[in-house]
């Protein structure tokens, strides 16, 4: 038994396919169901991932219009979506392999792209400040990023979620 999972049921059906030229052949199929147990599924793969977001909407804090706070942003932003995309490919070594979307793909896709749009806003916002020197043109890029990066991420959550 898999920690974390609840114990599989199994469903079985036989069938005889018959072909038009004269062949028959048996078919066998076998379906094992199989849940996560939620609160540890919360706790242990939706809950890491949120923290990366938290720690990449702190990232919008800082000004863009510093060097050092540039730095910072990328940093973690970069940090972030790595840490991410390393998570998930850990996470999907433990979850049975499926046919189609599941819940936490769509959600993995979802977290990857906040990370991913939030360190283009860092660097779009970065350049913006090299070419103007505008500090308040640098603010509003900075609060139109982070409110595409979070809409975004809602439609595209929206959309797989629909195509589930």
């Amino acid at each position: 038994m898999n920690v974390g999972w609840s114990s599989p049921t199994y469903e079985t059906s036989t069938a005889i396919n018959h072909y038009p030229v004269g062949l028959d052949s048996p078919r066998a199929d076998m379906y094992i169901l199989q849940n996560r147990i939620p609160f540890g599924a919360i706790i242990k793969t939706i809950l890491p991932p949120i923290i990366f977001c938290i720690v990449s909407l702190a990232s919008f804090l800082f000004q863009m219009h510093e060097s050092s706070a540039f730095s910072l942003r990328v940093g973690i932003n970069t940090s972030m979506l790595i840490s991410a995309v390393l998570f998930n490919i850990a996470e999907q070594s433990n979850i049975p392999p499926i046919t189609q979307l599941s819940l936490y793909n769509v959600f993995s896709a979802s977290v990857t792209a906040f990370l991913a749009i939030s360190l283009v806003v860092t660097v779009i916002g970065y350049v913006e400040w090299m070419r103007h020197q505008d500090k308040i043109h640098v603010s509003k890029v900075n609060k139109l990023g982070l409110a595409l990066s979070i809409i975004i991420t809602v439609l595209l959550f929206a959309i797989l979620f629909a195509l589930k």
